[in-house]
């Protein structure tokens, strides 16, 4: 009898575990599909929030071809979810229209999809090309507080000769000519977003320093050629004297550093010693690359190039100088650059409606004026007349 009873027990109790099993299993199976219902729903409801409107309406209304919602309603992809078991292939008929409805641009790559799209970033912000050589660095840099530089012009010197004893001494005279320089304002701005500049690492810092590249830039190009139309400023090729081309005797044949050495040897004649000479890159490299017959290079070996001079002298290399166009001279007291206000970046929103948009406009400004004290200290010339 005892028998009988358990036996009947555990078939009971082994029926209860079916049970249980089979509840427990149906239970797990709404569980996942609720969990995977509701997965679905989030990440349809992400795209959506993250994908412009395709039909070219505003966002929020019109219609729209969604990719996402076009695969999470087709049937076969239901059928899928729910099983887990095989493939499916869902077949999109919008999506030729979808692409070529609207354009990737970079735009929608950059802020608009941040973690979605992760693009590979390179830290900081690859300056532009600047010079490296300035020409103010050749002329003293005199502080001024005035608008107009007025100052006095030698032309031509008292010259003494020799005299006999109880004879008259020869008279001499000085030549003086009154000049005056007004301070020129030189300037470039950019208009720029508030949020660009605040949120943009950086920004603010690489904006300054182009800013000052371009304004030290149109201030070489100045020094060197203005011709003192307009705001121009007067410059040192429009005032220098010119080389003297009957020096060089065809007969003998010269190059490009045959002119530079007469030319040194006539502001030699003046009583000036150069101080430097300026050139373009091409006629630099020109000269420096001349070799013998043997070919062995003139001006030493390139692996022991420490400075950039010729005859003794530093060369300021600079694309500021006409190619095919050469300036030397005493430039230490020849000529002074007299700077008002040294270049500096302002920022201001105002500007036309740049408050009320978060727009700034950033500007960089200097007021110099260029004086040439001795034109005959200073020589230009060209070399179209050499051979090389």
């Amino acid at each position: 009898m005892a028998d009988k009873l358990s036996e009947s027990m555990a078939e009971d109790i082994v029926a209860v575990v079916h049970d249980l099993r089979d509840k427990t299993a149906t239970l797990l199976g709404r569980v996942k599909a609720d969990q995977a219902a509701i997965t679905r729903r989030m990440d349809d409801f992400e795209v959506k929030s993250r994908r412009p409107n395709y039909s070219g309406g505003a966002s929020g209304g019109g219609a729209r071809i969604d990719l996402a919602e076009k695969v999470f309603e087709d049937a076969a992809f239901k059928s899928f979810s729910q099983t887990q078991r095989g493939r499916i292939a869902v077949r999109v008929e919008d999506m030729q229209t979808l692409l070529q409805t609207k354009a990737v641009t970079q735009a929608d790559l950059g802020f608009g999809t941040s973690g979605v799209f992760m693009p590979e970033r390179v830290s900081g912000i690859i300056p532009a090309a600047l010079r490296t050589y300035r020409l103010r660095q050749l002329l003293r840099n005199v502080p001024t507080s005035a608008g107009m530089v007025d100052f006095v012009k030698v032309t031509a010197y008292p010259k003494a000769s020799p005299v006999a004893e109880g004879e008259l001494k020869g008279q001499g005279s000085v030549t003086y000519v009154a000049a005056s320089e007004k301070v020129r304002t030189l300037a470039v701005w950019i208009p720029a977003s508030k949020q660009a500049i605040a949120d943009l690492a950086g920004l603010q810092e690489s904006v300054n320093v182009h800013l000052l590249g371009s304004l030290l830039d149109e201030e070489d190009a100045q020094i060197l050629s203005g011709d003192a139309i307009g705001e121009n400023l007067n410059g040192l090729n429009h005032q220098a004297t010119s080389f003297d081309t009957s020096l060089l005797a065809p007969s003998d044949g010269w190059e490009f550093a045959d002119i530079l050495g007469w030319a040194i040897a006539q502001l030699a004649t003046s009583n000036y010693m150069a101080t430097a000479i300026v050139l373009h890159p091409l006629d630099f490299w020109k000269i420096r690359l001349c070799k013998t017959s043997t070919g062995q290079y003139l001006f030493g070996d390139p692996s022991q190039m420490a400075e950039t001079r010729l005859f003794g002298l530093p060369v300021a290399v600079t694309a500021a100088q006409a190619q095919g166009t050469f300036t030397l001279g005493d430039f230490s007291t020849g000529a002074a650059l007299h700077v008002r206000v040294d270049g500096i970046v302002e920022v201001s929103d105002s500007h036309a409606d740049y408050f009320v948009r978060n727009m700034l406009a950033i500007r960089a400004e200097e007021r110099v004026a260029l004086c040439v004290y001795k034109p005959s200290s200073i020589i230009t010339g060209s070399f179209s007349q050499s051979p090389f």
